[in-house]
């Protein structure tokens, strides 16, 4: 697992409620709408984690039954990409086309 949002000034929580949409399910389906992307909330026992599943074989990654709770999120392709959650061009590009160089 390789992509990971952290928001500058706001939790990862904050920004999910201004950005993205839960999704009430175990998982979602594959493949997401061309604009958007799903995240992946993992609570892991003394801090949070928000991935992004650039392709199946990371949603895959993000679906392994470890016992950690998880959420799962639609969010825009744009929100994901812009300056305010940190990634940088690699993970962008990875964003857009599915493809981590």
């Amino acid at each position: 697992m390789g992509i990971y949002i952290d928001p500058q000034g706001k939790s990862k929580e904050q920004w999910l409620v201004e950005k993205a949409f839960e999704i009430d399910i175990k998982s979602p389906g594959w493949p997401p709408q061309r604009d958007q992307v799903i995240l992946c909330l993992v609570q892991n026992p003394t801090f949070s984690a928000l991935g992004v599943c650039f392709n199946m074989r990371e949603k895959e990654a993000f679906e392994y039954p470890d016992g950690r709770p998880r959420k799962w999120y639609w969010a825009q392709k744009e929100d994901v990409c812009s300056g305010e959650v940190g990634l940088n061009d690699f993970e962008k590009h990875a964003v857009e086309t599915g493809i981590l160089l």
